[in-house]
C-alpha cells in the first residue's frame, strides 16, 4: 500500500481519565487497557519508574499478519493479527519482558480482523461480525460469546469499564451496545441513524460519534443525553476523548477540522486540525495539552482554552495518533522512524529507525498504534511488534 493510501485511510478512520471521585471511572493503574491506552481514550499514561529516553529495545517478534493496537497487563501484552488470508483473525498474548507467546487463539470473521479491549482480567475480542467473545487473560479460555444483534459491521474497537463491554456497530443505521462482562448478557442497546464509532467513557457517560453527529448516553441506561450536529461524512469510524469535563471529536480538515464540546452538553469549545484522536498531556494539571497528528506535523494546544503551545514537524506523515508517557510524546512516522519529544515544548530528544510504518495499512483498519503499559512501550510495525525500555 502506497504511503498516500496509508495517509487517506487513516484521515477517513480516524491513562489518566478524570473523573469526579463519586462517579464511575477507570482504575489509575500502568495497564494499556483499551486502543489510545484507556476507556477515555486520553492517550497518557503514568509510569512510576519513570520514562526517558534514550530507549533501548527490548524485543521484536513478527507475527505474519497486520497486527493491531496493543493492550498490557499483569506482565502480558495483547494483540489482534489479521490473518493474511483475510478469513480469520488471532488474538496473541506475549510475555511482556521476552515477546515469548503465552497463548493464542483464533477468531474466525469477515476481512479476517477483530479488534480488543481488557478489564479485570479478562480480554474481549469483537469481530468483523459482531461476534463478542471473552478469553481469561492469563490462560486464554473462552468465557463466553455473544452475538450482538441486527447491526452487521463492527470495525471500531470496544472499550471495556466497570464490569461493561460498550461497543458501536454500524449496518443499516448503527447501534450503541452495553454488554455484562461477566455473563455477555447485553444490558441495553440505543438506535444512531447514522452508524456508531468507537465509545469512549468518561464523567458517567458513554460517547459517541456517528457520520452526523456527536453524542452521549447515560452509561447504564443507553438513554441519549444530547446531540451535535457535524457535517456528514461517510462511515463513522472515529475515536472520541473524555478530558476534564470535555469531550475532543474528529473530523477531516475539508469538513470543519474536529472539535473540543463540553461533557455535559455538548456545546462548541473550539475546532482543531487532527488525523486522529489527540492525546493529552496532563501537565501538573493547571495546564494540560491536547497533542494531535495532521500531515507531518504534530501540535499541542492548551486543553483548557485552545491556544496553541507548539508544533513539532516530522520528516514524514504521521499515521497514527501520539501517545504520552510521563512527560514525553512518542509518536511514529510512515517513513519508519519512532520519535520521542518533550511534551511540554515539543523538542525531540530522541528518534531511531524502526523496520517499516506504523498506522493504520489495511482497509478495514487494524488500528497499528501504539501502546504502553507497565514500564515499556510496545510499536506496532507492519506484522511485527517491537517493544522499548529506558536504556538506565
Amino acid at each position: 500500500m502506497t504511503k498516500s493510501v496509508r495517509i487517506a485511510a487513516v484521515a477517513i478512520l480516524f491513562a489518566t481519565l478524570q473523573v469526579v471521585a463519586c462517579l464511575p471511572s477507570v482504575a489509575q493503574t500502568t495497564y494499556d487497557t483499551a486502543v489510545q491506552i484507556n476507556p477515555a481514550h486520553t492517550g497518557n499514561i503514568v509510569f512510576p519508574g519513570g520514562f526517558t529516553p534514550p530507549l533501548k529495545q527490548e524485543w521484536s517478534v513478527n507475527l505474519g499478519g497486520l497486527v493491531s493496537y496493543p493492550l498490557i497487563a499483569n506482565g502480558i501484552a495483547y494483540v489482534t493479527v489479521q490473518d493474511p488470508k483475510q478469513v480469520a483473525s488471532r488474538l496473541v498474548a506475549l510475555n511482556l519482558t521476552t515477546g515469548a507467546t503465552i497463548w493464542s487463539q483464533s477468531i474466525k470473521g469477515t476481512y479476517g480482523t477483530s479488534l480488543a479491549a481488557y478489564d479485570a482480567g479478562i480480554v474481549f475480542d469483537l469481530n468483523f461480525n459482531g461476534l463478542l467473545q471473552a478469553y481469561s487473560a492469563e490462560s486464554g479460555t473462552l468465557l463466553w460469546g455473544t452475538k450482538l444483534p441486527k447491526m452487521y459491521a463492527f470495525g471500531s474497537p470496544p472499550i471495556a469499564s466497570n464490569g461493561t463491554v460498550y461497543v458501536g456497530g454500524d449496518g443499516v443505521g448503527g447501534d450503541a451496545y452495553a454488554v455484562n462482562e461477566q455473563t455477555g448478557k447485553l444490558i441495553w442497546t440505543t438506535f444512531l441513524d447514522e452508524g456508531a464509532s468507537t465509545p469512549a467513557f468518561g464523567g458517567s457517560r458513554v460517547y459517541m460519534d456517528t457520520a452526523c453527529i456527536y453524542t452521549s448516553f447515560n452509561y447504564k441506561t443507553g438513554k441519549q443525553l444530547w446531540q451535535t450536529g457535524r457535517p456528514c461524512f461517510g462511515g463513522s469510524n472515529y475515536i472520541p476523548v473524555y478530558y476534564n469535563n470535555q469531550v475532543f471529536d474528529q473530523d477531516i480538515a475539508p469538513l470543519g477540522g474536529s472539535v473540543a464540546l463540553t461533557a455535559n452538553l455538548g456545546q462548541l469549545l473550539w475546532s482543531f486540525a487532527s488525523g486522529g484522536p489527540p492525546a493529552i498531556w496532563p501537565g501538573n494539571q493547571s495546564d494540560p495539552l491536547q497533542i494531535s497528528s495532521y500531515g507531518s506535523n504534530l501540535t499541542a494546544l492548551d486543553a483548557t482554552n485552545g491556544s496553541p503551545v507548539w508544533t513539532f514537524t516530522g520528516d514524514s506523515a504521521f499515521a497514527e495518533p501520539p501517545i504520552t508517557i510521563n512527560n514525553v510524546v512518542a509518536i511514529g512516522s510512515i517513513d519508519n522512524t519512532l520519535y520521542i519529544l518533550d511534551a511540554a515544548t515539543g523538542v525531540k530528544l530522541w528518534s531511531t529507525s524502526i523496520p517499516g510504518a506504523t498506522g493504520s495499512l489495511s482497509d478495514v483498519g487494524t488500528f497499528e498504534w501504539l501502546g504502553a503499559g507497565e514500564g515499556t512501550l510496545v510499536v506496532p510495525v507492519e506484522t511485527s511488534l517491537l517493544a522499548f525500555v529506558q536504556a538506565n
